[in-house]
């Protein structure tokens, strides 16, 4: 069983990234994010429940804790989360990233590639959301359940351009979570925001270097999602 959280980031195209953790290995995940937050808390003085979000966190909004964390630190702690993340390799952690001009057909692409991966190990997953857009997300997924086209990646199915391959290996509906209450969709929010800018980078983006800041996740990055990419982002 494996949980994918998912979240999203906007520019001029859209990201949607999922983040997948195996069952088995959840607790020591979580307890990785849980030290580095209690490390940041020490050092830095921000506070264990504070929500995380990339765009506000490295624009130097919000206070986060009893000292003042200015944007260069906070652009090496934002790089430093990333890391970490990408660790978690030998915890059979998944990143599996989608760029494209239309949200839904992001999210058609991510869903897509969580069955895939799912079937390659025989197992199956859960989908946890941010809380937002609840109605037609279930809905996109219901419907996939039932009828999800998909086009051949040679060209041609035996039937015609593309065949009806269900969803079956995401079970349950959907789940949706406030994210100043989980540390794993505000994680994802970070990897969407890594992909989202490097791929856009922004002045302050460059300034701090941070339009490399996705490379740090190379070791958990689904590569077979999209292999003509180099770093498996779904781009069709």
């Amino acid at each position: 069983m494996r949980i994918y959280y998912i979240d999203e980031s906007h520019g001029n195209l859209s990201v949607v990234s999922a983040l997948g953790v195996p069952a088995r290995t959840w607790n020591d995940a979580f307890a990785r994010i849980k030290d580095i937050r209690q490390t940041l808390r020490q050092n830095d003085g921000i506070r264990l429940a504070k929500e995380f979000h990339a765009t506000d966190f490295l624009a130097g909004r919000g206070n986060l804790g009893n000292r003042i964390v200015p944007k260069g630190r906070r652009a090496i702690i934002f790089r430093e989360l990333l890391r970490l993340l990408g660790n978690m390799h030998d915890l059979q952690v998944e990143c599996i990233n989608a760029y494209h001009i239309n949200h839904d057909h992001a999210l058609d692409r991510i869903v897509n590639r969580i069955q895939r991966s799912l079937a390659s190990r025989d197992e199956y997953g859960i989908l946890v959301f941010d809380e937002g857009k609840e109605l037609e997300t279930k809905r996109a997924l219901r419907r996939m359940r039932v009828f999800n086209p998909v086009p051949s990646m040679f060209g041609m199915w035996p039937e015609g351009t593309s065949r009806n391959i269900p969803i079956t290996r995401i079970i349950a509906d959907l789940f949706f979570r406030k994210s100043q209450d989980d540390y794993f969709l505000q994680a994802v929010d970070f990897i969407a925001f890594s992909c989202l800018r490097r791929e856009e980078p922004t002045d302050r983006i460059l300034r701090y270097g941070l339009q490399y800041a996705f490379v740090e996740l190379d070791q958990i990055l689904n590569k077979d999602a999209h292999r003509a990419d180099p770093m498996g982002i779904v781009r069709s």
